[in-house]
């Protein structure tokens, strides 16, 4: 009995659905650093304007959620985009940082390689300093416009 081997059109259809894949993964984490790039702006200069004093403070109240809510499953300052992030690197066979995004950030972009203890402290601290910030504007009258 003979076998049939599969027609040469099915290997070119597997091969470009890996390329499409491959594609939308190197998509996916790019957009990703964007959404986090974004996000690190936004929590450091949306509190400055009372047009965004809202949106900002309901990120940082999602922020909080995430790092405290979460600790007790994910560990204090836990965070869900970086988990999506790291996990698609790991599909895609590049490297997991050790740490979370805000040392893989500054890593490479000042070339050093900083503890997780002091990026730790040095996020939560600018984190909270921005936040108290957006408190007291907020507060005042008129704070949100």
């Amino acid at each position: 009995m003979r076998t049939r081997s599969a027609p040469r059109w099915t290997e070119a259809v597997s091969d470009s659905a890996i390329q499409t894949a491959a594609l939308h993964q190197r998509l996916g984490n790019a957009l990703l650093h964007a959404l986090h790039v974004g996000i690190i702006v936004f929590t450091l200069i949306g509190w400055l304007w009372c047009g965004t004093r809202a949106a900002h403070l309901a990120l940082l109240g999602l922020i909080a959620a995430s790092w405290v809510l979460l600790a007790p499953f994910k560990g204090f300052g836990y965070c869900l985009i970086t988990d999506i992030q790291w996990r698609m690197r790991a599909r895609m066979g590049i490297d997991v940082p050790e740490g979370g995004y805000m040392r893989f950030l500054c890593n490479n972009l000042l070339g050093r390689d900083i503890d997780d203890a002091r990026m730790d402290a040095i996020t939560y601290s600018v984190t909270l300093v921005c936040c108290a910030g957006s408190i007291a504007l907020s507060l005042r009258p008129g704070g949100f416009c």
